[in-house]
C-alpha cells in the first residue's frame, strides 16, 4: 500500500504517456555518476548546509523544483515551478523578512491527467544521512493569513523509496484539523509508524522551527526547541537507515482531489547538520542562526487514546 506521505508519483508514469524531462535526467545523473566513477553510495551523501530561501539560484543548487504529476494515495496534483515564489515577504516574521512561498491553487495546471490542483514542491538533489534537519516554516495557511483550503496537506520530511526499501521520517500537518494537529511518522519498511498529537495553537498562524534529529538508535521530533516525540531502536531493524532526500510538500489530500480554495506554505530557512559517531551535538545548528520567531508557546497533548510515553534522553 502507498503510505500517507510517500512521494509515489513524483512524475507521470510511462503508462500515462510521460517522457523523461531534462530535470529528471539531470537528477538521475547526479545519483548515478558517483557510482559509475567508483565513489560508492556514501559519496552521494549530502554535506552540511544552511539555506536562506531568498535566493532561487542558491536553492536550486540544493533542491530540485518539482514538475509533473504527483499522485499520493489517490490524491493527484500538478507540481508546477510557477508555484514556487522566492524572495517574497513572509507575513508572520518580524522585520519584513523574506523567503519562499509554496502555493497551492487551480492556476497554471499543465501536467494533465485530470488534475485540478497545482502545487509547489521541493526535493533535494542529494540524499542525507544521520543528522539534524531543520525547517523554519509556516505550514499551510491562506494567502494573506487565515485558514487554508480544508484539503491542504503540508509535510516537511526526508524520504527514499523506489529501488530502495521505504525509509521516511516526516512532520505532516492536515489543515482540516484547524492547524492544531501534527502527525509524526516514520517508515523503515512498507508500514507507517505514526504518532498524532494535538497542540494548543494554530500551527499555520505563525512560523515555527521544526527539527528532526535522526541517529542510528532513534529519532526526535522537535518544535521550537521542545521535544515533542521520540522513538528508539536499531538502524536497519526498526529505525530508518538509508540516506534520504529532503522534502518540502504542499498538496491536496482528498480523493479525487478538487480545488477547494488556495493555500500557501512559507519557508525561511532549511538546514542540515551531519552527525558523526562519538560526537556530542548541541541543539540543531540552524536554530542559532535563524531570527527570533514570534510564536505562542506550544503545549502538546497526545491524541485521545495515545498517552505519550515519558521522553527518552536525546540521542548522543
Amino acid at each position: 500500500a502507498v503510505s500517507e506521505y510517500s512521494e509515489t508519483g513524483d512524475t507521470v508514469s510511462a503508462a500515462e504517456g510521460s517522457i523523461l524531462s531534462s530535470r529528471a535526467l539531470l537528477r538521475a545523473l547526479r545519483r548515478l555518476l558517483p557510482r559509475w566513477l567508483g565513489g560508492g553510495e556514501d559519496s552521494a551523501v549530502g554535506a552540511a548546509f544552511v539555506l536562506d530561501l531568498t535566493d532561487r539560484q542558491a536553492a536550486q543548487a540544493i533542491f530540485e523544483e518539482g514538475s509533473g504529476s504527483l499522485l499520493t494515495d489517490g490524491s493527484r496534483s500538478c507540481m508546477e515551478t510557477s508555484h514556487l515564489e522566492y524572495n517574497e515577504t513572509l507575513h508572520g516574521l518580524p522585520g519584513g523578512q523574506r523567503g519562499l512561498l509554496l502555493r497551492m491553487d487551480d492556476e497554471g495546471i499543465e501536467c494533465g491527467n485530470g488534475a485540478a490542483v497545482a502545487t509547489g514542491h521541493l526535493s533535494s538533489w542529494d540524499k542525507y544521512s544521520y543528522g539534524d534537519f531543520t525547517w523554519v516554516a509556516r505550514v499551510a495557511h491562506a494567502p494573506g493569513g487565515g485558514p487554508p483550503a480544508p484539503n491542504a496537506f503540508a509535510c516537511l520530511a526526508v524520504f527514499v523509496h523506489g529501488a530502495l526499501p521505504h525509509n521516511e521520517i516526516a512532520w505532516c500537518f492536515p489543515s482540516g484539523k484547524g492547524g492544531a494537529e501534527v502527525h509524526m511518522a516514520y517508515w523503515y519498511d512498507d508500514k507507517m509508524h505514526r504518532q498524532v498529537r494535538r497542540v494548543h495553537a494554530d500551527l499555520g498562524a505563525s512560523y515555527h522551527i521544526y527539527a528532526l534529529r535522526w541517529r542510528p538508535e532513534g529519532i526526535d521530533w522537535v518544535v521550537d526547541n521542545q521535544l515533542v516525540h521520540s522513538v528508539r531502536g536499531t538502524a536497519g531493524v526498526d529505525v530508518p537507515w538509508e540516506p534520504m532526500s529532503i522534502k518540502v510538500i504542499l498538496r491536496p489530500n482528498d480523493t479525487p482531489s478538487k480545488f477547494r480554495g488556495p493555500a500557501e506554505l512559507g519557508l525561511r530557512y532549511v538546514s542540515f547538520t551531519p552527525w558523526h559517531p562519538g560526537a556530542v551535538l548541541p541543539a540543531p545548528a540552524a536554530t542559532e542562526r535563524t531570527p527570533a520567531i514570534a510564536s505562542p508557546t506550544l503545549r502538546v497533548n497526545a491524541t485521545a487514546g495515545s498517552p505519550p510515553p515519558p521522553p527518552p534522553p536525546p540521542p548522543p
